[in-house]
């Protein structure tokens, strides 16, 4: 990858149902990462997701599509299996809705690079946040075991607000 040429990276894109958000997501993450090796991995979405990636043709984009919906550990687990069979040093989790900037992805991989971290973990909480949050997920955060611990915000690491990066050697 351009921004880290020291390590051959994959940013795996788990989704569900994403037709209306995923190739919006793919070109941000192909502007920041111009020779990015990308996998979306559709859980058996009902609405065309991965025809919708593959009639776009975009380069280094492969998909992977599981027949039926399985969830998205078994989307993350798919995407970490075809990361080390491949021999990538290092897998980018990065959510298919839009919620995410592309732009975080060299960050977090510059560290794992240079070595400063194995595990980097990017939260749209912790800067600035124009993502448009729906009502639910807000109102999930209220009733959350977290609620009102000694923030009113939502919490910083839910599994819902990150992109995670690994290096190979965190795979403990």
């Amino acid at each position: 990858m351009t921004a880290c040429p020291d390590i051959r990276a994959l940013v795996a894109i788990p989704c569900f149902n994403e037709r209306a958000n995923i190739l919006r997501t793919l070109d941000d993450l192909l502007s920041h990462l111009p020779e990015g090796e990308f996998l979306v991995v559709d859980d058996g979405s009902a609405d065309d997701t991965a025809a919708a990636v593959r009639a776009a043709r975009l380069p280094r984009v492969t998909v992977v599509r599981h027949p039926v919906n399985l969830g998205y550990g078994c989307a993350i687990q798919t995407a970490a299996k075809y990361a080390l069979v491949g021999g990538y040093d290092a897998v980018v989790f990065f959510d298919g809705d839009g919620q995410h900037s592309g732009s975080d992805v060299p960050i977090a991989l510059a560290l794992i690079a240079d070595g400063r971290a194995d595990v980097a973990v990017a939260s749209r909480f912790l800067g600035s946040c124009d993502y448009d949050i729906p009502l639910s997920r807000r109102a999930g955060w209220r009733s959350s075991p977290t609620a009102g611990l000694t923030s009113p915000s939502p919490p910083a690491f839910s599994a819902a607000a990150t992109t995670t990066s690994l290096c190979r050697d965190a795979r403990g």
